[in-house]
């Protein structure tokens, strides 16, 4: 699963941030994919995270979330909306806030303060991005809370499939509880870890 990786273009990511700081040094040395790209897997972000972490400033987590959509944006897909939230005042400490919220009273508060109307929101942040800030910066914090899970358009399509409830994207705070309280389940039952569910539903 740590090897899930995604081609991303490096001279276009710099090129669309507003601060040269929040370029992930890591990403410079990843190896090559055809012409422009560069390839990014899971673990290359995981490490990111591991650092940013360590560090703790509100920069390094900045640099894990431009990690999140180098890897969590699909090829071809535009990244002016996915790096737009990058421009707001205040967006880095406002994604640490978010990710210190995580580590000190789980995912779901950190969900809730990052989304609507909460004190960490950023406009033009989805759920689909910022889930996988927690996840990658958040995932072994506080597993008796609850594992961080990406909770994306792909995530939710497969939830819609398989199970009898409505998911939507950008969901409340109470429908990504679910989300994890189902996953756990889920992984329970099979031996294994909910991220590794998570990753089974993106492929779904």
């Amino acid at each position: 699963m740590l090897s899930q990786t995604i081609r991303f273009d490096p001279v276009d990511i710099r090129a669309k941030l507003p601060d040269p700081r929040m370029w992930p040094g890591e990403l410079d040395d990843l190896p090559g994919g055809r012409r422009k790209y560069r390839l990014i897997a899971r673990r290359d972000v995981s490490a990111i995270a591991e650092r940013a972490v360590q560090e703790g400033s509100s920069c390094s987590v900045a640099q894990l979330h431009v990690a999140c959509v180098a890897w969590g944006t699909n090829p071809g897909q535009p990244l002016v909306r996915a790096l737009k939230p990058m421009h707001e005042a205040g967006v880095t400490d406002k994604l640490a806030g978010g990710l210190d919220l995580a580590h000190r009273e789980g995912p779901v508060s950190a969900y809730r303060a990052l989304s609507g109307g909460g004190r960490f929101k950023v406009r033009n942040l989805a759920a689909g991005f910022f889930t996988k800030l927690l996840y990658f910066g958040g995932y072994d914090t506080k597993p008796l809370l609850g594992r961080p899970l990406i909770y994306d358009s792909n995530v939710v399509a497969a939830l819609n499939k398989w199970t009898n409830d409505t998911w939507k994207v950008d969901g409340p705070p109470e429908m990504y509880s679910r989300y994890l309280d189902l996953a756990a389940d889920w992984a329970r039952e099979a031996g294994t870890d909910p991220d590794v569910i998570e990753r089974a539903l993106f492929g779904r």
